[in-house]
């Protein structure tokens, strides 16, 4: 009995271990929503655009792309007309 212990605990703690693993890893695989698609800089392509003067992603109306013309400014969402 006194050797059974020991090799328990051991088990249940291996079990412990492997559970958090596996979670972990399908966590890993679990696919993101279509909203979180990123483009080829790896912007938010939803919601953020490149700003190629400060070398990061952007999120519209949040920050200005300095130093840019208006055409590479980040777009702002306009609202949809109901016609």
């Amino acid at each position: 009995m006194k050797k059974i212990i020991p090799l328990l605990i051991v088990l249940i703690l291996a079990l412990i271990l492997l559970s958090f693993l596996l979670m972990g890893k399908l966590e890993f695989l679990k696919p993101g929503p279509a909203s979180e698609a990123r483009d080829s800089q790896g912007c938010l392509a939803a919601t953020e655009s490149w700003c190629e003067t400060k070398q990061k992603c952007l999120r519209a109306g949040e920050e200005n792309c300095e130093g840019s013309s208006v055409d590479e400014r980040i777009p702002t969402p306009q609202p949809r007309s109901r016609n």
